[in-house]
């Protein structure tokens, strides 16, 4: 009787370690599947805005705002009034330069520096 007794209480100390070791895969990956999933968000967000910039429309998310800045005639930079529009999305930012010459569009990190007048005479 006390084997039996003696083996039941090795094997109730070894289920609650197994059963400690098992809720730690779990609980990673309920983690990785969070995280692939915010990924997954994040890439339908910025491709459909990608498409829409590619196509000539507005992006849909500029969750971090807005912002015009306009140029007037200058005897520095002739021909560059005109305005430049800013949308900050989720990890990019469009940047739209409009002149009396040109329109350019840029789909760029949200870290990368905007152009100067400088560099855009040089266009």
């Amino acid at each position: 009787m006390d084997d039996q007794k003696e083996v039941k209480t090795s094997n109730t100390v070894e289920n609650k370690k197994e059963k400690k070791k098992s809720k730690k895969p779990r609980f990673l990956t309920i983690v990785l599947f969070i995280i692939i999933v915010i990924f997954g968000i994040w890439a339908v967000l910025v491709y459909r805005d990608y498409g829409r910039i590619k196509r000539g429309e507005e992006p849909k998310n500029c969750w971090l705002g807005k912002s015009t800045q306009e140029y007037k005639k200058s005897s520095t930079y002739k021909g560059l009034e005109g305005t430049i529009d800013k949308c900050i999305g989720p990890g990019y930012k469009v940047v739209v330069y409009k002149t009396v010459a040109y329109k350019i569009t840029e789909f760029v990190p949200f870290w990368e520096k905007d152009k100067t007048l400088d560099e855009l005479s040089e266009v």
